[in-house]
């Protein structure tokens, strides 16, 4: 690690995801979907690429595909993020969509 890095406070990624659900409660807002990969990895430490993060009162549902069925929970993990529940679909590559179940039952 380079000195000019060393005095930087390590990534509180496991923090994000919290403050996130808090502002959605203050800001009158049921959920929050979101599909910017950059921004599911900021929020998560999820690092495929391919997925979508669903943002509820009770937490989050990361929807992937079924090559991420080992990756996603480890990466989520290692990052220190707990509250979500990981959502594969059947398909998997540029035709994957997000499992119905997890959008509408985050919502509901």
């Amino acid at each position: 690690m380079s000195d000019a890095l060393a005095g930087l406070p390590a990534c509180d990624v496991a923090g994000r995801l919290p403050r996130l659900v808090a502002s959605l409660a203050a800001a009158a807002c049921d959920a929050l979907v979101v599909t910017n990969l950059r921004n599911v990895r900021y929020l998560t430490g999820f690092r495929g690429s391919a997925g979508m993060l669903i943002v509820h009162g009770a937490g989050a549902v990361l929807c992937t595909d079924a090559r991420y069925e080992t990756q996603a929970p480890e990466e989520l993990a290692a990052a220190g993020v707990v509250g979500v529940a990981v959502d594969i679909t059947a398909e998997s590559g540029e035709h994957a969509r997000p499992a119905q179940r997890a959008v509408l039952g985050a919502v509901a």
